[in-house]
């Protein structure tokens, strides 16, 4: 699945790593701490609430929970795409390129997971286009961060190709513009929107838990997923 662009680029970026101890563990910290990932796009998203000024509320909240809802659907589409295709080295264990690991990266770590496509990609971009839609230069500002802040440091640890964050790229967008053209006035979210009015109770902690679990891109979740998988498979 390998192309000749992927394969120069990888290089290319491998090259800045191994020359600065600190400069790797920064680099490092970027690419794998939530608060450089979830925790920034959350606080736009939050400011953007304060920020857009809309007559109707209720429209309002349709937009914003539609964040949640187009963040949760490029994260189905980019898992269930990685686990149905082919097995896809990341480009650090690829055996034919020998690239060299960053100081702050231990060799095994990723070590078994597809490369293709990035489900980081997917859920930023979708986040991201999702704020764009909202609210137009907090959305530039928001892709631009997930470009440089998320995109890049991945392409330099080696975590992924350049066409595994191009098409996790491509499906956030996806998921983002579906929510926003098919999603957004549909019968699912009027069931939405009238179970937050009715039961606020249950409808906010329920937001807070999806808020967490994209903080940490569903990690726990999927490690539970995991757990459940090899009992029953072991029943």
């Amino acid at each position: 699945m390998r192309n000749f662009v992927d394969n120069q680029l990888a290089h290319y970026f491998n090259h800045f790593v191994h020359r600065y101890q600190t400069l790797d563990a920064f680099v490092y910290q970027v690419a794998q701490g939530h608060l450089f990932k979830g925790a920034v796009l959350l606080s736009i998203i939050t400011f953007a609430w304060f920020k857009v000024d809309m007559i109707d509320n209720a429209i309002k909240k349709r937009k914003f929970l539609m964040v949640i809802i187009a963040a949760i659907v490029a994260m189905i589409i980019a898992r269930f795409l990685a686990l149905c295709l082919p097995f896809r080295y990341r480009p650090l264990h690829d055996p034919d390129l020998q690239l060299q690991a960053s100081f702050s990266v231990q060799q095994w770590e990723l070590n078994g997971w597809s490369s293709f496509p990035s489900d980081h990609m997917a859920l930023f971009f979708a986040i991201s286009l999702s704020i764009y839609f909202i609210h137009k230069q907090l959305g530039r500002v928001a892709l631009l961060y997930t470009a440089i802040f998320i995109g890049i440091p991945r392409l330099l640890l080696g975590f992924h190709f350049f066409t595994d964050e191009l098409v996790g790229m491509m499906i956030g967008c996806f998921s983002a513009c579906l929510g926003y053209s098919y999603m957004l006035h549909s019968k699912a979210m009027d069931k939405l929107i009238e179970f937050q009015e009715q039961k606020p109770a249950y409808f906010y902690p329920l937001l807070v838990l999806f808020i967490s679990q994209l903080y940490e891109m569903f990690e726990s979740a999927r490690d539970l997923f995991k757990l459940l998988i090899k009992a029953l498979l072991q029943a």
